[in-house]
C-alpha cells in the first residue's frame, strides 16, 4: 500500500477515533453491506492516475468540514466528468486535462471511501473491512489493463473512460438510497467558504500542482 493510501487510512481512523469519544450508533446488517459494496465498487472503478496529484492531500480536509455524502458524490461526479472528457478527447492535451479531473475526483473518493468507513463501524471491525477495500481496489488497477487491452482490440480504447459511466451511473443512484453516517458536527458551509483561502493554502496547491504534471511529463 502506497503512502498515500496509508495517509489516507490514517486521516479515516483518526476521524473514527474521535467519533468513537463523542458517541456514536454504528451501522448494521443490510445497510452497512450496502454501503461497503457501493464504497468498494467505487474503489474498484479507481485507476492509477491518483498517484499523479500527490499536491491533493488535502482532499480529507473536506470531509471533516462538509457532509459525507454530498462530498462523496461530488468527487465521484468530478471523477465521472474526468472520465467523460478522456473518452471524447480528440487530443493529447484533451486527454491530459481529463485525467487530471479524474485524478483529482478520485483522491476524494479514496479519501471519503475511508472517512465514511471509520464513521460506519466501531474499530473492532473497522480495520479489517479498510484492508479489504483497499484491497479490492488494488484488484481493479490489476484488472484495468487487461479490460483495457480487451477494449481496445474489440471496440474502442474510449471504452476504457466510457465503461465508468453506466457503472458509476448505478453506483450513485444505490448510494443516494443509502443514509451514509456523518457523526461528526460539521460547521456551516458558509462559514467555511469564507474562510477557504486560511484554511488551505490554493495557490500553493495549483503551482504545485502545475510544477509536479509538467515533471511528471518530462520524466515520462
Amino acid at each position: 500500500m502506497d503512502q498515500e493510501a496509508h495517509s489516507h487510512r490514517s486521516n479515516g481512523l483518526e476521524e473514527g477515533a474521535a467519533i468513537a469519544k463523542n458517541g456514536a450508533q454504528w451501522m448494521t446488517g443490510k445497510r452497512l453491506v450496502a454501503l461497503l459494496f457501493f464504497l468498494t465498487t467505487a474503489m474498484f472503478l479507481i485507476p492509477r492516475i491518483t498517484d499523479e496529484f500527490h499536491s491533493v492531500q488535502d482532499v480529507g480536509w473536506i470531509y471533516h468540514k462538509f457532509n459525507n455524502k454530498f462530498s462523496f458524490l461530488a468527487f465521484f461526479a468530478i471523477f465521472e466528468i474526468g472520465s467523460v472528457i478522456c473518452g471524447v478527447a480528440t487530443s493529447s492535451a484533451m486527454l491530459i486535462a481529463g485525467r487530471a479531473i479524474a485524478g483529482i475526483g478520485s483522491a476524494g473518493v479514496i479519501s471519503g471511501g475511508l472517512t465514511i468507513t471509520a464513521s460506519a463501524m466501531p474499530l473492532a471491525i473497522r480495520v479489517s473491512r479498510m484492508g479489504a477495500m483497499m484491497g479490492f481496489g488494488q484488484l481493479g488497477i490489476a484488472v484495468g489493463p487487461l479490460l483495457g487491452g480487451a477494449f481496445t482490440s474489440y471496440a474502442t480504447w474510449r471504452w476504457c473512460f466510457y465503461i465508468n459511466l453506466p457503472v458509476g451511473g448505478l453506483l450513485v443512484a444505490g448510494f443516494c438510497l443509502i443514509q451514509v453516517p456523518d457523526q461528526l458536527e460539521k460547521p456551516n458551509p458558509r462559514s467555511v467558504l469564507r474562510r477557504l483561502h486560511v484554511e488551505l493554502d490554493l495557490l500553493g496547491s495549483a503551482f504545485i500542482a502545475m510544477a509536479t504534471t509538467q515533471l511528471l511529463l518530462a520524466l515520462s
